[in-house]
C-alpha cells in the first residue's frame, strides 16, 4: 500500500509540475503576444503622426521644430501628462495643462495665463510621442484633440474626433460632463486660429446644438454666425408672411 501511494504521489505530482508548466507557457504567450501588440501600435502611431505631419507640406524649419518638441525632455509638460495619463475623470485637471501658473513674491495666490500659440504647438508634437504608447487614454485624447486646433492646420485630421472621445466612455461623458469639457474648452480656443475656431464650433454644434450662443459670444466665429443669420432670416420671413 505505501509503495501504492508513493506511486500515485508521484503520478498526481507530474500531472500537477505538467499543468502548471502550461499554465506559465500561455501566460508567457500572452506576455509575448501583449508586447507585440503594444510595440506594434506604438509603430503604427509613430507613423501615422508622421504621415499627417508630411500631408502639410511643413518646411525644414517646421520639420526641425516638430523633432525638437517631439523629444524634448520638459520636466514640467512630461509631469503634467503623466498626471493627466494617471487622471481618468477630471476634466479641469486634463484642461489646465494649457495654462501656466504664476505666484506671487509673496506666494499667497497663483494666476493662470493661458500658454502662447507656440507654446501649445510644441506641446502637441510632445503629446503625440505619448500617444505612440498609451492607447485610449481619454484625457490624452482630449488635450491632444484641443492641441491640434493650434497646429496649422492638423485639426482637419480630427474631423468627428470630438464625438468620437465622448463614445470612449458614455458613463461619464454625459450630457453634463459634454457641457463641461465645452465650456472649459472655449476660454482656450478663443486664441486659437480663425479656420480651428470654425472646426470646433460645427464639432461643437453637431452634438450640443443648445451652446450656439455661447459658442458664438466666445468664438466670434463664421459657422454660428451662419446658424445665428439663417435664424433670424427664417423669423424675419414668418414675421412678414401674409396671414
Amino acid at each position: 500500500r505505501s509503495s501504492y501511494c508513493c506511486s500515485w504521489l508521484s503520478r498526481t505530482a507530474l500531472v500537477l509540475s505538467s499543468f502548471s508548466m502550461t499554465i506559465l507557457y500561455h501566460k508567457s504567450i500572452q506576455n509575448a503576444m501583449f508586447i507585440w501588440y503594444i510595440n506594434i501600435y506604438s509603430r503604427r502611431m509613430a507613423i501615422v503622426n508622421m504621415y499627417r505631419f508630411c500631408e502639410r507640406n511643413p518646411s525644414e524649419e517646421e520639420i526641425r521644430q516638430y523633432i525638437n518638441s517631439f523629444f524634448r525632455l520638459s520636466t514640467t509638460d512630461n509631469a503634467r501628462i503623466n498626471s493627466i495619463l494617471s487622471v481618468s475623470t477630471d476634466i479641469e485637471a486634463w484642461l489646465s495643462i494649457f495654462y501656466n501658473y504664476e505666484t506671487n513674491e509673496e506666494r499667497t495666490y497663483s494666476q493662470k495665463k493661458l500658454r502662447s500659440q507656440d507654446e501649445i504647438v510644441a506641446l502637441s508634437a510632445l503629446i503625440d510621442r505619448y500617444r505612440e504608447s498609451y492607447r485610449g487614454n481619454i484625457g490624452l485624447e482630449v488635450i491632444n484633440y484641443l492641441a491640434k486646433q493650434f497646429d496649422g492646420e492638423r485639426y482637419l485630421d480630427y474631423r468627428g474626433e470630438l464625438s468620437r472621445i465622448f463614445e470612449m466612455d458614455p458613463t461619464y461623458f454625459n450630457e453634463h460632463n459634454q457641457n463641461l469639457l465645452i465650456s472649459y474648452s472655449l476660454p482656450i480656443l478663443q486664441t486659437a486660429p480663425e479656420g480651428a475656431k470654425d472646426f470646433f464650433a460645427k464639432e461643437a454644434m453637431n452634438i450640443l446644438p443648445n451652446r450656439l450662443m455661447e459658442i458664438h459670444r466666445m468664438l466670434k466665429d463664421n459657422e454660428t454666425m451662419l446658424i445665428i443669420a439663417e435664424l433670424a432670416l427664417t423669423r424675419l420671413t414668418k414675421s412678414i408672411r401674409p396671414k
